[in-house]
């Protein structure tokens, strides 16, 4: 037991206790202890023209411990909808990224979901790449849509991309 308590000492947590949810633009990081990977996410909270919305769109990098020194971390975009429970909107495509909208070097990403999932749906993962990523981390406005769902970024979550990127990259 006394290993257990010293653990949970030193990683800041008591015996027992659960970590709360992520705030908006807080970054995480961990080391899974069996393949000694790093993984590293932001989450950042989505918000709509009305406000903000119960959808969390986090950004997750993975240094694997066995690739090459230089190797460039996997990334993946997950939209986490757990606690939203309004209408969706399965008419394709179901994920949209937008980032400079209507503006010179707009760019656009997409995905579909299969839609059998109904009402059991509470995440989206989006196939990324440090190339993705980058993107994101330069642009100055971000916004999409998720199930007909209407999201922008804040200029505060633009920022918050831009230095979770360059320290994922520069590793």
């Amino acid at each position: 037991m006394l290993p257990v308590v010293l653990a949970c000492l030193l990683s800041g947590l008591a015996p027992g206790v659960v970590q709360a949810p992520p705030g908006d633009g807080e970054v995480r990081s961990w080391k899974d202890g069996i393949t000694g990977d790093s993984h590293s996410s932001l989450t950042l909270l989505l918000r709509g023209p009305k406000g903000p919305l119960k959808i969390n769109f986090v950004i997750t990098t993975i240094h694997r411990a066995k690739a090459r020194r230089d190797a460039p971390p996997d990334v993946t975009f997950v939209f986490y909808m757990p606690l939203y429970s309004g209408k969706l909107d399965y008419k394709a495509p179901q994920v949209t990224i937008v980032i400079n909208r209507n503006q010179k070097g707009q760019v656009t990403s997409t995905a579909n979901v299969d839609g059998r999932f109904g009402t059991g749906l509470t995440s989206v993962t989006m196939p990324a790449d440090v190339d993705e990523l980058q993107r994101l981390a330069k642009a100055k406005a971000i916004d999409g849509h998720l199930f007909g769902i209407e999201y922008a970024l804040t200029d505060r979550q633009l920022k918050a991309i831009e230095v979770f990127a360059e320290r994922q990259v520069r590793r």
